[in-house]
């Protein structure tokens, strides 16, 4: 992840800023994986941004099922899937807060169904609510294989 996107006072100021083309300009450079974070969490789930809404207000991001996501039955395991939600979410509170500091400060997941190691999941985050201190969203999980629900999320972001 290149988080550094966040700081850089001049993409963050922008007059374009809440474009559809600034959006994706800052989603598409931040979901790239950096040199110095190789191994840090955030890089391992490998977002890869797929597409952005102004209007809509929204991120969706695509995260490769991998076997070391996935639990004793196979499935990826349920917190790799809140995990992801977060992740989604995080980073469109992060854009509406225009800072590189973002907190998750409260993140609630129901499970609609398991996901296998075949496929990937893609997560479509929403900014229900940008408040001046408080971020309120939501999101929800699918996967690729049949484009079935498999998590709703929301979560605040301070």
């Amino acid at each position: 992840m290149r988080y550094e996107v966040f700081k850089d006072a001049e993409v963050m100021n922008s007059p374009d800023y809440m474009t559809q083309e600034h959006m994706q300009d800052v989603f598409t450079k931040a979901t790239m994986a950096s040199d110095d974070e190789k191994e840090s969490f955030n890089d391992r789930l490998g977002p890869e941004f797929v597409s952005c809404d102004a209007e809509e207000g929204s991120l969706t991001l695509l995260f490769h099922t991998e076997p070391w996501m996935c639990n004793k039955s196979g499935n990826m395991h349920g917190g790799m899937i809140a995990s992801v939600c977060d992740l989604t979410m995080g980073l469109l509170s992060r854009y509406y807060k225009r800072t590189h500091s973002c907190s998750t400060i409260h993140l609630g997941i129901e499970y609609a169904r398991g996901v296998s190691p075949e496929g990937n999941v893609i997560v479509k985050a929403v900014m229900e609510k940008a408040g001046r201190n408080v971020f309120f969203t939501s999101a929800k999980a699918y996967r690729s294989t049949d484009n079935c629900l498999a998590a709703l999320a929301t979560a605040e972001f301070m």
